[in-house]
């Protein structure tokens, strides 16, 4: 088997998110995803009536990278995208 360096080097310097929990919908499980906070937290509880995304004030995972000198990107559901995120 060959030796994949890397990766074994990313794996031992990486955070495991072994406790995650998820909601009864997609919404509320990606808003848990991307803030960090249960759905009822960070507002995010349901596919409609204006509760689709999470509160503007809160930092999503796409903040703290990018505070981090990376860059990001976001694709697929495009109803969770906050507004002050450049597309």
């Amino acid at each position: 088997m060959p030796e994949a360096l890397n990766l074994d080097l990313l794996y031992e310097d990486s955070v495991r998110l072994i406790d995650f929990r998820v909601a009864p919908m997609c919404t509320p499980t990606r808003g848990q995803l991307m803030t960090g906070l249960d759905a009822v937290r960070n507002r995010a509880t349901t596919v409609s009536m204006a509760r689709q995304m999470p509160k503007r004030e809160l930092s999503i995972m796409a903040d703290v990278f990018r505070s981090g000198g990376y860059a990001t990107g976001i694709f697929g559901k495009w109803h969770l995208l906050p507004p002050r995120i450049k597309r």
